[in-house]
């Protein structure tokens, strides 16, 4: 994951580009990326976002508004979070399932066998929590380590993508006043023009693929 910040939007296109810390260049972004219902984006905004390498080159796959996270806490941590309450929740939901499932004593009873039953409570308790802290501890390894090793996967593509979008980048390409698919002499071309030029009319759909039937390619 990367943190930027959105330096140029078109709205009435749909996409735009982001500039981060970690990257050479500003990267594409579509409206798709961000969340449903979303406030739309706008210059400025600062975001949080995934970058993948498609087809078109780099761009921003998954995105969403920085402040929208809590306290500025990583992904992994949240996720982290939501998985060792999951399980504490479902080791007391088993605990209680299990005590319920004993027939009851009459209250007499109860009350002649209550002493020998206070240390036996006792000891079911504390051997509840030490599973449930072992749960947690053998919960929050597992996710660190699965969060040291996606780090150092994103990290390697990340540079991999980053030199792929060097070489995408480096033409000869301007913009010179051309709008339609009919005036463009590859896709590559029209790509580069609707995504860096104004008043272009290549992408009518606004999905990011232009001129798609266009049968020259």
């Amino acid at each position: 994951m990367s943190i930027g910040k959105i330096v140029r939007w078109h709205d009435d296109k749909g996409f735009g580009f982001v500039k981060s810390h970690d990257l050479d260049k500003d990267v594409f972004v579509h409206i798709s990326a961000f969340p449903p219902n979303s406030l739309r984006p706008k210059v400025g905004d600062d975001v949080v976002f995934q970058v993948e390498n498609t087809p078109k080159g780099l761009q921003v796959t998954r995105a969403r508004y920085k402040d929208q996270l809590n306290d500025n806490v990583s992904t992994n941590a949240q996720k982290g979070n939501l998985y060792l309450e999951l399980e504490r929740d479902d080791n007391i939901s088993r605990r209680k399932d299990s005590d319920m499932s004993f027939p009851k004593k009459s209250h007499r009873h109860r009350q002649s066998k209550l002493p020998n039953n206070k240390p036996k409570g006792l000891f079911s308790s504390l051997f509840g929590l030490l599973a449930i802290a072992c749960l947690i501890y053998y919960g929050y390894q597992n996710l660190s380590n699965r969060s040291e090793y996606t780090n150092s996967q994103v990290s390697k593509q990340t540079l991999a993508n980053i030199e792929q979008q060097k070489s995408v980048n480096n033409t000869n390409f301007k913009c010179d006043g051309r709008q339609h698919c009919s005036q463009m002499n590859s896709r590559e071309e029209a790509e580069w023009f609707s995504q860096n030029c104004p008043d272009t009319k290549m992408d009518g759909d606004k999905d990011g693929d232009v001129c798609e039937n266009d049968s020259r390619w």
